[in-house]
Order: C-alpha cells, then structure tokens, then sequence
C-alpha cells in the first residue's frame, strides 16, 4: 500500500506570486489549505519583499510557525534530507536554527494563525525572539544574472504524532469534538516536503558606486555611459580603485576584492609582510584600458619605501609574474598606478621574492 504523504510548499520571491508556505492535506489532489509563513528573511532580520531578489554570499531564514517549528526541529520526531533540485550550486547549506535574527523589537514577521477551527487569522511574531527558521546559507554569484534556486526538504516522521499544526497557534476545538482541517495526524515513516523557492541576484550599481569589503560581497557594476566610471573598494580606508571610460552602451560587470590568501600563495610569500589584493576576474568594457590604483599599504612604514616594493601578477593558471616595472606610483595618492583592462590578482610586497 502506497504511503500517503502530507506536503508543504515554500513558494518565497516569485516574480508572480507571492513568497509563501502553503501547506496540503493528506491527499495531495486536495487544494492548499493554508499560508504559513512569508518572504526570507536576511541576515540583519529584515524581511525581503514577496517580488525581491536576495543577495547572495549570505544566509537567508524563512520563518517556521512555531507547532510546525517545534515538532521538525526535534530530531526524536523528523529527520531531514535535502535534495538541492534547481541552480543547487548556488547554495552551500541548508540547515534549521533557533536563532534571533536581531535586537530590534519593532520588527515583526507574519504567520498565519486560528480564531477557530476553520478560520484563519494572521499573527505578528517578532524577530526578537528565538524563532525556529530554515537557514539557506548562499554561495558568491560572479555575474549579473538573475536565478531562480529551488530546494526540497524532505522530514520523515521517526515516530507516530497524533495531531500535528500547521499554524503558528493550535486552532481552537469546537464544541461538537470536530478535528481542525489545518492539522493532520502522522505516522512513522510518513514524509512532511517543504519546497524552497526563490530568486537571487547582485545588486546593481552605478559606475561611480562605492563598493565595501566589509561585507566581502561583490555587486555588479553597470558603469554610466559616455562618462568617466570609478569604483572604489573599500576596507576602513580606500584599498584600491579603477577608474575607466565607456561608451554609450557599456556592458555591466561584477566587482568584487578580496584580501584572503590561498594557501600556496601564502607559504610562497610567508614572513614577508606582502598584502593581496584578489579581483574577481573580470573584463571592463572601456573605450581605453582602466587606470587601476592598488593604494600603497605601507605607506605609514618610513622603512619602507614605495620604490623598494615589489609588485607580482598571479594569473588564473596560479602564475606568479614580476610586474613593479609596469607600474607607477602616485606620491600624492599614496598609490601605485598600472593600465589594464581585466581584473585580476596582485601582490605588493616590500621584499623580492624568488619564483
């Protein structure tokens, strides 16, 4: 005899409908009975709009009522697996938490709740509380595309569960002992699917947008035409910055610096007090190549000076090239200057190193 299954959609940041955990009956042939929860939730606990895009390199939360919270959360009740089905590749982890997402007591997340046996009513919970979420921890996007990424969460009930709510609060029982459409009973073996679906993309910049790396996220860059674009990336200071001209159709790009060393790449320049600076590669669509600036980190250092440095190319293959002669320095920058049209990788360090 086949097993029956009880299944629950996530259906968050559609472009036509509304992002939404819709819960069925037993039979599957049966029209959705309720709305649960809404729209992830980023990092900072702000509740994305249903038609938005996220962000990627982050976790996003959708909130979980808390009687469905309570029993998938428990691994005496569920066991969970994950199938990644659409763009999987965009997703590094998918994991339920009990978290506060922030301190914030003003923000409030809906989710549907009972005024009776029958009827839906809808309840604020608030973010400054710990609620039971699906953590979607995302990868680093490196184009300006946008995706659609669909996840399937299968718990499998490890025990039989008498009555099991959908809402956030039980609904309550009426007087003639009739059972609540919005709750169902489970038995072991029996399968709950919560399908995850939403879009990501980069946001969007102007040219002369300010980029930080606090975040360590990448935006894509749709430089303005016909003018003068620079981007600047930032730390707690400007770390470096390409300025370039386009024409009236310029293509956009992703930009994004990072200061992480790879292994390899650290034990070759290890006790040399050598910086990087990694570029996502890309290819700037200008009339002529950008001017790169890497903005000199030693500048407060008197024992070292800018013509002493050093400055080495690593190309995609991982090779390691002298480039100090094809660069310049800028005293009233405090920066040291090249040409070039693809970004790429650098390493400034104040002693030579044997390759």
């Amino acid at each position: 005899m086949m097993k029956k299954r009880i299944a629950a959609v996530f259906a968050a940041l559609m472009m036509t409908v509304s992002g939404n955990l819709t819960a069925f009956a037993a039979n599957q042939t049966e029209k959705d009975i309720q709305v649960l929860g809404g729209p992830p939730i980023s990092e900072n606990g702000i509740q994305y709009r249903s038609d938005d895009a996220v962000v990627p390199n982050q976790t996003v939360y959708f909130l979980l009522p808390d009687n469905v919270g309570d029993y998938l959360k428990d691994e005496d009740y569920f066991r969970m697996t994950v199938r990644k089905e659409k763009n999987g590749k965009l997703v590094k982890s998918v994991k339920l938490v009990e978290k506060i997402l922030t301190k914030d007591s003003k923000i409030k997340y809906p989710v549907k709740t009972f005024k009776r046996t029958s009827v839906w009513d809808t309840e604020e919970v608030t973010g400054y509380a710990r609620n039971t979420y699906i953590a979607v921890d995302l990868n680093e996007l490196l184009d300006d595309e946008e995706y659609k990424v669909s996840i399937r969460l299968n718990f499998t009930a490890r025990r039989n569960i008498p009555e099991m709510c959908y809402g956030h609060t039980p609904p309550t029982i009426a007087k003639d002992g009739q059972r609540s459409k919005f709750t169902s009973a489970m038995s072991q073996g029996e399968r709950l699917p919560i399908d995850v679906e939403f879009f990501v993309k980069n946001r969007e910049d102007r040219g002369d947008a300010s980029i930080s790396l606090g975040l360590n996220q990448g935006k894509t860059v749709k430089p303005i035409a016909n003018e003068t674009n620079e981007v600047l990336f930032e730390g707690e200071d400007v770390i470096a910055s390409v300025l370039f001209n386009v024409s009236s159709n310029p293509d956009s790009f992703y930009a994004k610096m990072s200061t992480k060393w790879s292994g390899e790449l650290l034990r070759k320049f290890r006790n040399t007090d050598a910086v990087i600076r990694v570029f996502t590669p890309a290819t700037i669509d200008a009339t002529s190549r950008a001017t790169l600036r890497l903005y000199n980190p030693f500048y407060e250092d008197s024992d070292i000076q800018p013509e002493d440095c050093y400055i080495y190319h690593v190309n995609s293959s991982g090779k390691i090239t002298d480039v100090s002669g094809q660069f310049s320095y800028d005293s009233n920058e405090d920066a040291f200057v090249t040409r070039t049209r693809t970004l790429s990788t650098w390493i400034i360090s104040p002693v030579e190193v044997k390759l």
